[in-house]
């Protein structure tokens, strides 16, 4: 690393500090496993750390969100937990609608979570300065369906089944009626920090730790 350093007639030391190259940064490290972990901290008392709702890593661990979470509920609930620690300062989320199946095991009234969900097109194309391209589609593949067309260009969301702007349409089992204490951090990021949001929302939960990656009144969506 290089840095110049001059004092400016204000008396502010001004530093220009070179790039570091790539290949010269510390290896990143690999994701942790995507699999929700169940610990017991004695005959009541759970810990649940939920890392991830990326669909993608549980394909590939060979799972499914859906049947993970309702795996490690049943047993929470089976074994007579009174109370849990709910670990999500590593979740930087990834697929819509998991943090709302995760909701569902912990609130049994399903909570109309959005007002509205809007996007300025299906696909979306941008310039860098450099003038390269980068172009995705906004929705996945099992959302595309419930976008409809404004007048204006835009598209919205449909309020339908399966998801919508609703947590889940229905309640379902086994539900989670003792105390617990969500772990939430920076890194609690999109739907973690969305999950957060609701659960404040209908005081279910008691929150330790920082500030979470995302905002109170809506999420902050993407990939960290």
């Amino acid at each position: 690393m290089t840095r110049a350093c001059e004092l400016t007639p204000g008396g502010r030391i001004d530093r220009v500090v070179g790039a570091v190259p790539r290949t010269a940064r510390p290896p990143e490290g690999d994701d942790p496993p995507p699999l929700p972990t169940l610990e017991w901290l004695g005959a009541h008392p759970a810990y649940l750390n939920v890392p991830t709702f990326s669909n993608a890593r549980f394909r590939k661990a060979g799972a499914t969100f859906p049947k993970a979470i309702h795996d490690v509920f049943f047993e929470i609930v089976t074994r007579g937990a009174t109370n849990m620690i709910l670990d999500m300062h590593e979740n930087g989320s990834g697929s819509e609608s998991n943090e709302s199946i995760l909701f569902s095991y912990l609130v049994e009234k399903p909570l109309h979570k959005y007002a509205a969900v809007n996007a300025r097109g299906r696909h979306i194309a941008v310039t860098s300065l450099s003038g390269r391209t980068f172009e995705t589609g906004v929705f996945e593949g099992d959302n595309v369906d419930q976008q409809r067309a404004l007048a204006n260009g835009r598209v919205t969301r449909r309020n339908t089944t399966p998801h919508g702007l609703m947590s889940r349409w229905k309640s379902f089992a086994p539900i989670f009626h003792g105390r617990f204490v969500v772990l939430a951090g920076g890194n609690t990021f999109s739907g973690g920090a969305e999950l957060a949001s609701m659960l404040r929302h209908t005081n279910r939960a008691v929150f330790v730790g920082e500030e979470v990656g995302g905002a109170d009144g809506g999420n902050t969506s993407g990939y960290r």
